[in-house]
C-alpha cells in the first residue's frame, strides 16, 4: 500500500459519531415527511369526508388503506405529538408515531422518562416500536396466560415480496380487533423486525 493510498484512507476516515450523525438527520427528514403526509390526509378527511368519493379515489391512488389513512390522520391531530415534536423526530417509522399517540397516559408517562421527553438537556434519540414495546412486556411465566396458537409468515413470500406491507398491515388490523373484540387476549410479537423473513406472532390466551 503506497503513502497516498494511506493518507487518502486516513483522511476519508470517519468517526461512529459523524455516521450517527448523518443517518439521524436523515430518519429526521422521513419523520417530517410522514408528519407532512399524516396533515395531507386529516386535511383531505375534513376537506371530503372519510366516506366520500373524492377520499377512496385519493386512497386507491396513493395505494394506501383506509385503516392506515385513518391512523395518520389520528397523528396529525396528536396534541400529545405536536407537544413533543422536536424529541420525537428521530422514531424509525409512522407506526411508533401512532403508538406513542395512543397509549393511556399512564403508559405515556414511561415512555416521557424512558427517552427523556422532558429534559431539555437530552437531545434527540432513535426511538423504535421495539423500544417503546420493550418498556411494557412482561415475562410469560409471570402471567395466567397459556399459549392458544402461532402465526408464522412464509419467509418464501416475504422475499418474493408476495406477503408485503399491506398484508402485514391487513395483519395488524385483525389482531388490533381481535384484542379490542375478544376480553383476556395478548398478543406477544417477536422482537424480529417485518422485514426480516423470520416475523412471528403468537397469541396467548
Amino acid at each position: 500500500m503506497t503513502t497516498n493510498t494511506i493518507l487518502h484512507e486516513m483522511m476519508n476516515t470517519k468517526t461512529v459519531a459523524e455516521f450517527v450523525e448523518y443517518i439521524k438527520v436523515r430518519v429526521q427528514t422521513s419523520t417530517q415527511a410522514w408528519l407532512e403526509i399524516a396533515h395531507a390526509f386529516a386535511e383531505a378527511k375534513e376537506m371530503y369526508g372519510s366516506e366520500s368519493d373524492a377520499f377512496r379515489k385519493l386512497l386507491r391512488e396513493t395505494e394506501f388503506s383506509r385503516a392506515t389513512a385513518n391512523k395518520l390522520s389520528s397523528i396529525a391531530t396528536s396534541k400529545r405529538l405536536e407537544k413533543y415534536k422536536k424529541k420525537l423526530s428521530a422514531v424509525h417509522s409512522w407506526s411508533t408515531l401512532y403508538t406513542i399517540h395512543s397509549l393511556s397516559d399512564e403508559r405515556f408517562e414511561k415512555v416521557k422518562e424512558a427517552f427523556a421527553l422532558d429534559n431539555k438537556e437530552v437531545g434527540v434519540a432513535f426511538i423504535t416500536l421495539r423500544k417503546i414495546e420493550a418498556l411494557f412486556k412482561q415475562k410469560v411465566e409471570e402471567t395466567s396466560f397459556k399459549l392458544y396458537a402461532t402465526i408464522k409468515l412464509d419467509e418464501e413470500a416475504m422475499r418474493g415480496r408476495l406477503f408485503d406491507g399491506g398484508d402485514y398491515e391487513n395483519l395488524e388490523n385483525l389482531l388490533e380487533q381481535i384484542l379490542t373484540t375478544i376480553p383476556y387476549i395478548k398478543v406477544i410479537r417477536t422482537d424480529v423486525e417485518v422485514v426480516c423473513p423470520h416475523k412471528v406472532v403468537q397469541f396467548e390466551c
